[in-house]
């Protein structure tokens, strides 16, 4: 072979090479312009879905934005109304302001007026203020005297009647007699005692019961009572003292009214008849509790306030001696525990302390001068 043989081989080989490498180069080419197709394809669809989605959201943005619209609308109408509701209130301020400066205005000039009056009149009517009071205090003075005066009527009828024959308009009072504490019920009666009897009397307390006792007793003038000591016998006079034969003065700043004071004497009418240490705690003829026999008077005070119980509020205390104490002791105890009025006989060194005492409460207090003994 020839060397031109040799070359057109050689040409021939890289003819067909060059053909292989085109032709692969042409199949890649066409592979790769399928790819980039369905690349585009890939890329023009996405390019549609973000369109959509822009769309969508400038829709959503323009609801949004109307949404807000609306609310602002809304908002600004509420604000303007209620700018609307404060300028009128600030009127209607402005307006009560100025009333009220009105009235201020006439005030201070009634001030001006009243002051330039009452320079003149101020000693009247002081005057007129005293000359009432005494007119006040005058009228309770004769309420009090005329109280007074049918109390001592009433003291003496019955004190009479103590010392009298029971006739048959006594008997039939003592047979209907009702209890006071609820005027109803009959009150029961063991023994009647009296200086002497109306046949009628008898009569009619006999239909009262079959087992009341009726005894017949004189009345006898006081005397001297005897009692019994070691080595011999104790004389001394009776205890004949009634709540008329002694005066009930007042030391205390609070004044018993006439209720309280009959009930006091009451009370201190029935205290001579219980045995030392005693209290009573009364109200007007009626007897709530007693304390008797205590070697302290503070714990016949607890005993005759625990014995009245409910009862106590409004009720009066009577003791048959002073007081030895009185704060913390027997007289703070009972003006706690309700009882409004006090009678003792005074003569402590402590005297001045149960007054003091009975003022702290607001408690009347009253000394008799006299105590009673009975041991």
């Amino acid at each position: 072979m020839s060397d031109l043989e040799a070359q057109l081989a050689k040409r021939d080989k890289e003819i067909a090479h060059l053909k292989a490498v085109n032709e692969k180069q042409t199949r890649n080419a066409f592979a790769s312009e399928a790819e980039f197709e369905r690349k585009l394809d890939a890329a023009e669809a996405a390019v549609k879905e973000a369109k959509q989605a822009t769309r969508e959201a400038k829709e959503k943005a323009a609801e949004q934005e109307e949404t807000l619209k609306r609310k602002i609308k809304a908002t600004k109408k509420k604000v303007e109304k209620e700018r609307e509701l404060v300028e009128a209130k600030d009127a209607e301020l402005v307006r009560f302001t100025q009333k009220l400066q009105d009235v201020m205005n006439l005030l201070d000039a009634e001030r001006l007026e009243k002051a330039s009056l009452t320079a003149s009149t101020s000693q009247t009517e002081r005057a007129t203020e005293k000359t009432a009071k005494l007119e006040a205090q005058l009228e309770k003075a004769h309420g009090q005297i005329d109280e007074l005066a049918r109390t001592l009527e009433r003291e003496r009828a019955t004190a009479a009647a103590r010392h009298a024959e029971l006739t048959a308009e006594m008997a039939k009072e003592i047979r209907e007699f009702r209890s006071p504490t609820d005027d109803e019920t009959r009150m029961f009666y063991e023994i009647v005692i009296a200086p002497s009897y109306t046949e009628e009397g008898l009569e009619v307390l006999k239909g009262k019961s079959k087992n009341l006792r009726i005894l017949e007793a004189k009345p006898r003038l006081p005397s001297t009572t005897l009692r019994q000591v070691g080595g011999g016998w104790l004389q001394q006079a009776s205890d004949s003292l009634l709540p008329e034969d002694i005066e009930f003065e007042v030391q205390s700043e609070t004044q018993p009214t006439p209720e309280q004071l009959e009930a006091l004497k009451f009370a201190w009418r029935c205290v001579k008849h219980v045995k030392s240490n005693a209290i009573t705690v009364a109200t007007k003829g009626r007897l709530l509790g007693m304390g008797s026999g205590q070697p302290n008077r503070v714990n016949s005070v607890r005993i005759a306030l625990e014995k009245a119980a409910d009862e106590v509020e409004g009720s009066v205390l009577a003791s048959d001696a002073f007081f030895p104490f009185a704060w913390g002791d027997s007289v703070e105890i009972a003006c706690q525990a309700g009882v409004k009025a006090i009678a003792h006989p005074g003569g402590s060194m402590r005297d001045q302390e149960a007054v003091d005492v009975c003022n702290k409460y607001g408690v009347a207090l009253v000394t008799t001068g006299h105590r009673h003994f009975r041991h």
